[in-house]
């Protein structure tokens, strides 16, 4: 009997053995220039099957010993367990450092900002106050990094963009506050402690004293017929029917308005009373979720701007969040400063195969998001997310993504920056940096256009910009990449690239690649002054007949035949005009800026007399009848606007008289 059972057990040992893995986490190789903050240190696995969390817990640490005032050369990036085991305890880990290369200051690739200080007044201005995240009446975040904030993420994003409006007129007697609604909705279904919009402003409920009358616990003044956005609903649902806890009462509503429930849109079929309706659709049983209706319910357009601001912080989140609407925008501290970060392995973004968006906001019409801005923010997608496209904008024809950073940890997402929305654009990018994923930046749609100027791309795994169909326009892209640093496939691809370094470590890659290698008529590529090094072809150009491949730096190439209607006997290229950059502004301390009143009737006095060199507006609306004459003096040389707009509706010219001889802009 022992040697059968020294054999079982043999033989059961070495089963044990044959199941045993080794799993590698490499360091990302980086670049930066001199004086650039440190990139976001991120690592690749070797290939596994499953998810993260089922083999892995925790994450390797990585280090290194350069700094943002590093001189030019290689530093090593060092990797080791951390809080990273493997799950069996039979499976092993081998970590491999990186290198991060420090190369000379160029103006190439994103020029990040950390540590930003806004002027005074900037998150409390009366024309339309920025919410701060961290403190305020909706929902207040955790920077911790540790808390999870999606719900209070969503409420932010959506508040005022989709839930009944009354018209209000408010007063104040000793310490009592009172708004009265003179229009619209009453307050029936409102509860103490819920916030409330007014003229732009959120306020807290202290009571509802009857369908027309609520006090306020601070004063907003007299206004008189101003518009106030009440608090969404929170509901229960059983199935068609929808209970209502608390918030605006039903009676108002129309059969197949709009509804959205938690994440999910719906329809009216009929009010049973004020507080219960029926859907023309079973939604799943949910309990105290919020419900939106109205102008910014449905895809619709938002009724008021939104703006938010993050103070510096990690604002942890473990599934969708939806901005709503337009006419929003977002300011944080810094792009490695005030970060929005999707927590590890979230289950929303690592089982199935389809992608699925962590920042993500509602599309209006398809090609209304208008006035969109987002600022000093970064973007961060823990391990363990797969599924992830980390990032995603839709603007169109006003608005801008600006010192912002997006990253994944364990670089295994699909999309950094997503464009794969209809219609996206016109739109701008300027000094955004991507680091991991399988695309930096990403989009299938063949209208409109996006803009990039300075944008750094670094670690991503199939390429760093993906475009089947779009039309894109870059100018000083840094790409450290083994991958091509641009992948084009269809006919409506549209890409210009200029003044550009790729970095490659790919000897049998390509750096750019135009069309597919089989032949793909249509699409076209224009490079001119570009750095190609490490990749055995620079750019290989299969949208032509017969096609073509470079070597070495690109000094101009295009896709086609050039034309002229100029000198018919000189070599074709461009005209190489000037490029132009606008003056930058020497502001002071923001610290020490004049702030501009809520009515752009009082700006000229305020300008004449700024003892700042520096003059702003905080976000908002400004409302007036216009023209306003304004001369800016010698003294004042910088006028900031902060995305400041006109009350809808409200038109009005404001004209500009430049005095003195000052040569400064």
């Amino acid at each position: 009997m022992k040697r059968p059972l020294a054999l079982f057990l043999l033989l059961f040992l070495t089963g044990i053995c044959a199941q045993a893995a080794t799993y590698t986490a490499t360091a990302t190789h980086l670049t930066m220039h001199v004086g650039d903050p440190l990139p976001p240190l991120i690592f690749k696995m070797s290939s596994y099957s499953g998810p993260y969390a089922a083999l892995f817990k925790g994450q390797p640490k990585l280090s290194t010993s350069a700094t943002s005032s590093s001189p030019t050369g290689n530093y090593p990036i060092k990797i080791a367990a951390g809080s990273m085991t493997t799950v069996n305890r039979s499976d092993s880990l081998t970590f491999v450092d990186g290198t991060l290369a420090i190369i000379p200051a160029d103006g190439i690739g994103a020029r990040l900002t950390n540590h930003i200080v806004y002027p005074p007044g900037f998150t409390s201005a009366a024309a339309f106050p920025i919410i701060d995240v961290t403190h305020n009446p909706i929902a207040n975040l955790a920077g911790d990094g540790v808390t999870d904030n999606t719900a209070g993420l969503q409420k932010l994003f959506a508040f005022g963009r989709g839930s009944a409006q009354s018209r209000v007129t408010t007063s104040a007697n000793g310490n009592t506050y009172t708004a009265t609604q003179v229009g619209d909705s009453v307050f029936t279904g409102l509860a103490p402690g819920s916030p409330i919009r007014i003229a732009g402003v959120v306020y807290t409920i202290a009571a509802v004293l009857d369908p027309q009358h609520l006090t306020l616990t601070t004063n907003p003044g007299t206004l008189s017929n101003v518009a106030a956005r009440l608090p969404p609903n929170v509901v229960s649902t059983n199935g068609t029917t929808v209970i209502a806890a608390s918030g605006p009462t039903f009676a108002g509503l129309k059969p197949n308005a709009s509804l959205q429930i938690g994440s999910a849109f719906y329809k009216l079929a009929s009010v049973t009373d004020a507080t219960h309706l029926e859907l023309t659709t079973t939604p799943p049983p949910l309990k105290n979720v919020d419900m939106y209706y109205g102008a910014g319910a449905g895809g619709q357009l938002g009724a008021l701007p939104m703006f938010l601001y993050f103070p510096p912080g990690v604002y942890l989140a473990s599934d969708t969040i939806i901005p709503y609407g337009n006419y929003w925008s977002i300011y944080g501290a810094g792009a490695q400063t005030s970060i929005i970060k999707l927590a590890p392995n979230s289950p929303a973004f690592n089982t199935g195969t389809s992608p699925v968006q962590f920042f993500s906001p509602l599309s209006v019409n398809k090609n209304d998001n208008f006035h969109i801005f987002i600022q000093n923010m970064g973007f961060e997608s823990g391990v363990g997310n797969p599924n992830a496209e980390i990032f995603t904008t839709q603007v169109n024809n006003i608005g801008a993504i600006r010192n912002v950073q997006v990253w994944s940890d364990d670089s295994n997402c699909v999309n950094a920056l997503n464009i794969r929305r209809a219609y996206p654009g016109p739109g701008m990018m300027r000094n955004v940096a991507a680091y991991g994923c399988q695309n930096g930046i990403y989009s299938n749609q063949q209208e409109y256009n996006f803009t990039f100027e300075d944008i750094t791309l670094e670690g991503q795994t199939v390429a760093g910009i993906g475009s089947t169909n779009m039309k894109f326009s870059i100018r000083h892209l840094l790409s450290d990449n083994n991958v091509p640093a641009l992948q084009a496939e269809l006919f409506h691809a549209n890409t210009t690239i200029m003044d550009s370094e790729l970095f490659g470590d790919n000897s049998t890659g390509i750096g750019l690649q135009n069309g597919k290698e089989n032949g793909q008529q249509g699409c076209h590529l224009y490079t001119r002054n570009v750095k190609v090094v490490g990749y055995a072809t620079s750019e290989a150009d299969y949208c032509i007949t017969p096609s073509k491949t470079y070597k070495g730096d690109l000094t101009e190439t295009w896709s086609g035949e050039a034309q002229t209607v100029f000198d018919q006997t000189a070599p074709p290229g461009s005209l190489r005009l000037p490029e132009s950059e606008t003056p930058q502004p020497d502001d002071p301390d923001p610290r020490t800026w004049t702030m501009l009143g809520t009515s752009p009737a009082t700006w000229a006095a305020t300008i004449s007399g700024s003892r700042s060199p520096t003059v702003y507006a905080p976000p908002g609306q400004y409302g007036g009848n216009g023209p306003y004459a304004i001369t800016v003096p010698d003294t004042v040389n910088h006028l900031q606007f902060y995305n400041a707009m006109p009350t809808p509706g409200r038109t009005y010219t404001i004209n500009l008289t430049i005095a003195g001889s000052s040569k400064t802009p």
